[in-house]
């Protein structure tokens, strides 16, 4: 495939992975994989290829466009599933876990530089050990304050603004940077 990072999969890995990603490109995240035909499979493996053929840098590509679509449908509140469709489900499966790492950690490692988590959860796997995103809502459980007087301490300070408002725990809207969040928690548990 001249892609040393699939070539390093089995053979099946590495055609789900291609196939997988290029069905949530070409049908939409939401796609039951049911609903394709042997004929949408060639179309999506031949869609998921531009990708995987790339090795890591093209997936984290597909992985963002997924994301901005996501946005561009839903702007706030949006889960994983809705995001990355059927390859979240079956990357968060505890089957074949260590055959499903390279492609998991590709997922895992896009996701904590681009989007929101919560230390702990698990994540394509693996439990998220620090988070470099997180909700304001997560954050003051975390640091133990009142959410409404850290969202307002947040709005007061410039780092989210009243349209940013959710209470959504699993998306891409209403984020802000872990470590400023709990740095601003810290500062008003000493006020």
């Amino acid at each position: 495939s001249n892609s040393p990072w699939l070539d390093a999969m089995p053979l099946g890995l590495a055609t789900s992975v291609t196939e997988r990603l290029g069905a949530i490109l070409k049908y939409g995240a939401m796609i039951p994989k049911k609903a394709l035909t042997e004929a949408n499979w060639n179309a999506a493996g031949a869609e998921g290829w531009q990708f995987t053929s790339k090795g890591p840098d093209g997936v984290r590509e597909a992985l963002s466009t997924m994301q901005r679509r996501a946005l561009e449908n839903n702007s706030l509140g949006i889960t994983k599933p809705e995001i990355f469709g059927m390859t979240y489900v079956w990357l968060s499966s505890k089957k074949n876990t260590k055959e499903l790492e390279p492609v998991r950690s590709v997922f895992r490692d896009h996701y904590l530089a681009t989007m929101r988590a919560i230390p702990g959860e698990l994540l394509f796997g693996e439990p998220v050990a620090n988070a470099k995103f997180s909700t304001p809502a997560t954050i003051a459980r975390i640091a133990n304050v009142d959410v409404r007087t850290f969202r307002n301490l947040l709005i007061g300070k410039g780092i989210i603004t009243c349209a940013e408002h959710s209470d959504g725990e699993g998306g891409i809207g209403d984020t802000i940077s872990h470590d400023l969040g709990i740095s601003v928690a810290n500062e008003m548990k000493e006020a």
